[in-house]
């Protein structure tokens, strides 16, 4: 598991130790093997983490917003979980990560773009701690986010 230290640099730190200490995030790109990541800032900036193919999951620890493509493209990311309520993501925040096949939200969102998820073609199942009839603002009329072939599971 890798933890996003500071955000304004965008570095990540491997957990256990390296002989490097650390990685940039461009040492990410095309597909190196990095695994899971644990975001731990307040926000993710606008393509923060796109096209990083080497990112296999993501768990925010705290709530975090994150911006327009945050995680565009990262067609390695098959998971991704939100531990905390008040997560916000903006639109395409994970658009086309076609590997990705679960979400799930612990706390409560307080925003979701009708197309956070746009063309994840593999999320088969999304996670929500609220019920069907529940009324959250900018969240639950605006499911399934763009996850199209996604099972919503309430009050999971």
């Amino acid at each position: 598991t890798h933890d996003v230290k500071d955000y304004a640099n965008v570095l990540v730190e491997v957990e256990g130790g390296t002989s490097s200490g650390g990685y940039s995030i461009d040492d990410i790109a095309g597909g190196a093997p990095i695994g899971e990541i644990t975001i731990t800032v307040p926000k993710v900036n606008e393509y923060a983490f796109a096209y990083k193919k080497g990112i296999t999951k993501a768990t925010f620890e705290s709530a975090c917003f994150i911006d327009s493509s945050g995680f565009n493209n990262c067609t390695g990311l098959q998971e991704v979980e939100f531990l905390v309520a008040n997560t916000q993501v903006s639109g395409y925040g994970f658009g086309y990560c076609t590997s990705l096949k679960t979400v799930t939200f612990r706390g409560n969102a307080k925003y979701l773009s009708t197309t956070a998820f746009a063309q994840c073609t593999g999320i088969t199942d999304i996670y929500v701690p609220w019920s069907e009839t529940d009324e959250i603002p900018n969240v639950t009329t605006t499911a399934p986010w763009g996850a199209t072939n996604a099972t919503i599971h309430y009050n999971s």
